[in-house]
């Protein structure tokens, strides 16, 4: 794997200690041009110097050994698709990005490079105070799973709980999408209209129409569809949504509900 498109600028701040060969310190300049309208070159000179002066002082953290990239376009999923479009980005310290934030209190999306149990290297687009917040919410975790120097590890970690996120908030859009149409659209799914489909047909229905990849399961259907409503109890006399999420719940014979579920598992029993 290259960097090619990754830029290298001259160290204007002054050179770090030979034992962090693996900081990438671009100038000022380029540090500014790389973040957002916010953002200046007062504001990217204090950033540096205040990592750099952190170093020296060997006040760190592991995150200060995380680079991350700036100026890669969000639809860019993969480092190589990044490669495919050749275009400049900015390889970063996130130490360096917090110093940042401190000084302008601003924050913006980064692309953080991880890999999947493939080899593949995918890019991971979030808010950098948000990846520093959960790295400081999960510090025991850390702490107690890997040492101080296994940077590659703790950054894996923090991502997966970054992932699991995402997971749940397509979950999250997927239901909704799929409780608006049911509701409003005057369709009907094998005879049978939408507004009065039980849970089983409005699964199968989900499952045709719109991405429900996220869902494992009948039973991870079921139980989103319940939380759905447990969560929105105020919204049961308003929204039609959610309405119709408690309607079609009680409709469902338990009876059949169970009988799903069972013959679900034994199906994934028997592939196994």
């Amino acid at each position: 794997m290259t960097n090619d498109n990754v830029i290298e600028f001259p160290k204007r701040y002054r050179s770090p200690e030979e034992g962090y060969p693996q900081n990438h310190i671009p100038t000022p300049e380029a540090f500014a041009y790389f973040t957002n309208e916010f953002i200046d070159e007062r504001h990217t000179s204090y950033a540096g110097k205040a990592y750099l002066d952190r170093l020296e002082a060997e006040d760190t953290s592991w995150l200060d050994y995380v680079t991350v990239l700036l100026g890669v376009p969000s639809y860019i999923q993969t480092q190589e698709d990044l490669e495919a479009i050749n275009i400049p980005v900015l390889e970063v310290p996130l130490g360096m990005l917090v110093d940042l934030a401190f000084v302008s209190n601003v924050s913006f999306n980064v692309a953080v490079q991880w890999e999947d149990e493939d080899d593949v290297m995918h890019l991971l687009h979030v808010s950098f105070q948000e990846f520093e917040f959960m790295a400081r919410v999960k510090a025991n975790a850390l702490n107690e799973l890997f040492d101080e120097a296994e940077i590659h590890d703790r950054k894996q970690f923090i991502i997966t709980l970054f992932l699991e996120r995402a997971k749940q908030d397509h979950k999250d859009i997927s239901l909704n999408t799929l409780m608006a149409v049911s509701s409003t659209m005057p369709l009907e799914y094998e005879g049978t209209e939408l507004k009065d489909l039980d849970l089983i047909q409005l699964y199968h229905y989900g499952k045709e129409t719109i991405d429900m990849d996220d869902f494992t399961c009948f039973a991870d259907f079921y139980n989103s569809v319940i939380s759905l409503v447990d969560t929105h109890p105020v919204d049961l006399e308003h929204d039609k949504r959610i309405i119709f999420a408690n309607d079609v719940v009680g409709r469902t014979a338990t009876k059949d509900l169970v009988n799903y579920i069972e013959a679900e598992e034994e199906a994934t029993e028997a592939e196994v």
